[in-house]
């Protein structure tokens, strides 16, 4: 049987948190890229993602984790990111899409969205 574009990413991403050398992370980078835009297609938006985030080596201030999804430039773990956005207000898009959620559902997405990133970086040893 063959293995689906979904089946694909979500290994992509296991085995993101399972390596621990920078060699490791460089290659999870590529099977990485290649199975988000085997899975989401080629559009642009997703084209442009995957130009911006890579897998790799975490800025030396993340002290629990090695590395995983991070934005390519800076460096910066997209769990980080999102973490620091909880608590900001709903932006005006999503509240025009959902005008009764509130801002304790807004906090719990964010919330679980840091933990869905979080668990596929990978430890350091």
């Amino acid at each position: 049987m063959s293995e689906s574009t979904q089946e694909r990413l979500q290994r992509a991403f296991i085995q993101i948190s399972q390596w621990r050398t920078k060699g490791d992370l460089a290659a999870a980078d590529s099977a990485f890229r290649e199975a988000f835009l085997a899975y989401g297609s080629e559009t642009p938006d997703n084209v442009n993602a995957a130009d911006l985030v890579s897998v790799k080596k975490f800025n030396s201030k993340h002290d629990f984790t090695f590395g995983g999804l991070a934005l390519s430039k800076p460096g910066e773990s997209l769990s980080a990111i999102l973490n620091q956005a909880e608590g900001c207000k709903i932006p005006k898009q999503v509240s025009a899409a959902y005008p009764e959620m509130k801002q304790a559902e807004w906090d719990a997405a964010l919330r679980l969205a840091t933990m869905a990133l979080k668990v596929f970086e990978s430890e350091k040893i």
